[in-house]
Order: structure tokens, then sequence, then C-alpha cells
């Protein structure tokens, strides 16, 4: 609970998700007096080739559950999908992993069935349809790589699952190191300096293109969303302990760092 009429002045937020989806919380940040700096250190890209995926959209009409783990996953194949399939198949149920994949579904014009309380995969994997899936087909929309907990959980439940990777995590070619020059020297003048990250990879990719100013950011207050954080923090020489935020949304991001300012004070 706060106390004061929220106020971030003299805080300096540093958001790496990519740019694409930082925006919105930096408005928010401005809004409340705060200084937000935009250092993305994850780029999303396309797959090259989808054509390895028309055989699972060819067949929607005999799946259960489509779940996508998040918005990045919701373009590449909108096409595709569309062209298959004017009308979704009756049968079909569709899972949105977060508050901004539903958003990114719903905008694509694909109807939203079921979406967790929790924001992640352990909320998806608590919801009530997901907990008898003796023999039900589920297709897993992700990235490349990531996290393998849904797929593994729920073909222990007895599932089929298929996952259909759409989308890449890539290291930015050009980030702009501007801004986090900008942001540390803003630090060093005496603003309070907090760290977004949202994901490992993207700590890990901070701490590569940051080069010789990461022992700056080290010293800093990190905000994540990943319960493994702390311990990846550590072992790449951060000091404080990471805040952990649930759900990974803005509003939540947001109250997090209204909450570390109040604390400050």
């Amino acid at each position: 609970m706060l106390d004061r009429e929220p106020n971030l002045a003299g805080v300096s937020v540093l958001i790496t998700r990519p740019a694409h989806q930082a925006t919105n919380l930096s408005t928010h940040i401005q809004s409340y007096g705060g200084e937000s700096f935009l250092f993305p250190t994850i780029a999303i890209a396309p797959m090259n080739d989808l054509s390895n995926l028309l055989p699972i959209i060819h067949i929607l009409d005999q799946i259960d559950f489509a779940i996508f783990v998040s918005a990045n996953a919701v373009i590449p194949i909108l096409s595709l999908v569309k062209d298959a399939w004017p009308t979704l198949p009756p049968r079909l149920q569709i899972a949105a992993i977060g508050a901004g994949t539903e958003k990114a579904l719903v905008k694509a014009g694909f109807p939203v069935h079921l979406c967790p309380e929790q924001f992640n995969s352990e909320g998806l994997l608590l919801h009530p349809a997901f907990q008898d899936v003796q023999n039900k087909k589920i297709v897993i929309f992700k990235g490349v790589g990531g996290r393998d907990l849904l797929r593994q959980v729920l073909t222990t439940r007895g599932a089929r699952v298929v996952e259909a990777e759409v989308y890449r995590r890539t290291l930015p070619h050009r980030a702009p190191k501007e801004a986090l020059t900008d942001f540390i020297q803003s630090v060093a003048k005496g603003n309070d300096g907090l760290l977004i990250t949202t994901s490992l990879e993207g700590l890990h990719n901070l701490v590569t293109l940051a080069g010789a100013e990461q022992d700056h950011l080290k010293q800093l207050q990190l905000l994540g969303v990943s319960n493994s954080l702390a311990s990846v923090a550590k072992t790449l020489g951060f000091t404080k302990d990471p805040i952990i935020v649930t759900p990974a949304s803005d509003e939540a991001l947001l109250a997090a760092i209204l909450t570390w300012k109040e604390n400050q004070s």
C-alpha cells in the first residue's frame, strides 16, 4: 500500500524488453515523473520458413487446445491459419498464457477460451481445463527454445503435445548504447536506478551488451518476473536480491516500481 501520492521523480528505469513491448511501460513511468530508458536486450525475429507448420495448421480440426505462450507467437501464423481456416474449427480451444497474449489474439481475430489468473506456464497448468488431458491433442505455439515446462507436464498428464516454433529470440544487432550511457549518467547524478528484465536470456544479453559498463549495472536493483532470476543474477555478479513480479504485465511491473520507490523514501 502506497502511503503518498505515487511519484517516480528521481527514479531512472532501464527497460530491457524488446522495443515493441516496452513503450507502454515507459510511458507510464514517465507519467509518474520518472525517467525511462529503452535498452532492448532481445530482438524478436520471424522464422525464415514456416512451411513446416502447415501440416499442423491443416489438422487444427483434430486439435483440442492451441496454446500461445506469448504475443510474439500470434502474428507469424495469422495468415497461415486464416488461409486454411476462414472459420476456426469448433473443437479447437485457444489458450493465452497472459493478458498481453490474449490481447494480441483478440486483435488478430482469434477467440480466447482460456487465460489463467497467474500469467505464466505454472498458472496455465493450474487451470481446470488442463487437469484431465488424457489423450487430448495440444499444440503449443512458441519461440525457439524457452521453457519446456508446459510440454513436459501436459505429456506427463497423458496429452499428445506438439510444439510449433514460430519466432526466434536473438541478440540485437545494434543496441542503443546511448540509452545505456544516459541511464548510467542519470544514476551517477543521484537518481535511484532500477533494471527491468523479463527473461533470463535478456539478463544474460544485458551483461553482454553492457560490456565495460556492466560493473555499474551490477550494483543496481533488478526487477524481474522469473523465480530463477535470483540465482542467475548472483552468478552473473549482481549484488542485490532481485524483486520478482507476477504477473509479467505492465500494470504489475509499474506497481512494483512504485512500491520500490516508496520503500526508498
